[in-house]
Parts: C-alpha cells; structure tokens; sequence
C-alpha cells in the first residue's frame, strides 16, 4: 500500500494499493479478490483506483456523511493514526470474503 498522508494525522490519510517495481498504482487486475466485504470496499475502479472505498480514507469519505452514523468505528481517529486504517484493511484481507490468489 501506499498513502498521502499531508496534514497528517489531523486529516485522514489516503491510500491505494501500490507496485513499488513500477512506482504506479498496482493494476487493477492485481488488486485483492473476493466477495462481501472485500468486493465492497477494495474496488480498483473507484476514483480511479486512488483511493479504497473506506470511512476512514480522505478521498471516500466525502460525500458519505451516512457513513458517520452507519460506520462510526471506521471513521478517521486521529488519535488511532494510521494503524486504524491498516487494521481495517487487515480486517478485510483476513475475512472469509477474501480469495486469495
């Protein structure tokens, strides 16, 4: 993964999945698989693949203000800092919704 962390930790930090041998964003069609969660929340096609579909991403936390209410425990903690955010990837990739390659 790779994040823009500007003004962190007072702003969320932005994250994608990231190929380091070609310093670009990993393809789409080698980003993780699966269904439920995983098919939700990790879809290269949205803004383009810059950003996970997640409550505590500063990219796709605008235009969800439902997601403060529906999703409090995933909602930017700057006191949690990024760990917050690998946890719930974490979380995600470890689910039973996950297909490992």
């Amino acid at each position: 993964m790779r994040f823009h962390c500007d003004n962190y930790p007072n702003t969320p930090p932005n994250g994608t999945f990231w190929d380091f041998e070609r310093d670009e964003r990993l393809s789409a069609d080698k980003w993780p698989k699966g269904s439920g969660r995983v098919e939700a929340s990790l879809k290269p096609t949205w803004k383009d693949g810059m950003a996970l579909y997640l409550p505590c991403d500063r990219m796709s936390i605008e235009g969800h203000d439902n997601w403060r209410a529906e999703h409090p425990s995933k909602i930017w903690n700057p006191q949690r800092g990024i760990v917050q955010y690998l946890e719930i990837v974490h979380d995600i990739l470890q689910s039973r919704d996950y297909v490992p390659a």
